[in-house]
């Protein structure tokens, strides 16, 4: 995780490829969270999934593939 972290904070700002424009950073916080999930830190993921949907640009945030993100940060949230 630490040194996923450091490559996350030195992501470049270079144009994705068309078929990857949903990997940007924003994103991958939020994947970062299933793993702190998994390790038992919902706390941490709960953070994770909101810093991440905020980040995003709202056409990322509304895209059906975003969905899952909202509902398991909801999850996360208890509701």
């Amino acid at each position: 995780m630490l040194t996923a972290d450091r490559l996350l904070e030195n992501l470049p700002d270079d144009p994705l490829p068309a078929w990857a424009y949903w990997y940007n950073a924003s994103f991958l916080i939020t994947q970062r969270a299933n793993v702190h999930d998994a390790l038992g830190t919902p706390g941490e993921a709960i953070t994770d999934l909101e810093a991440g949907l905020a980040d995003m640009p709202a056409e990322h945030r509304s895209a059906e593939w975003a969905s899952d993100i909202r509902e398991r940060l909801a999850v996360l949230r208890g509701g």
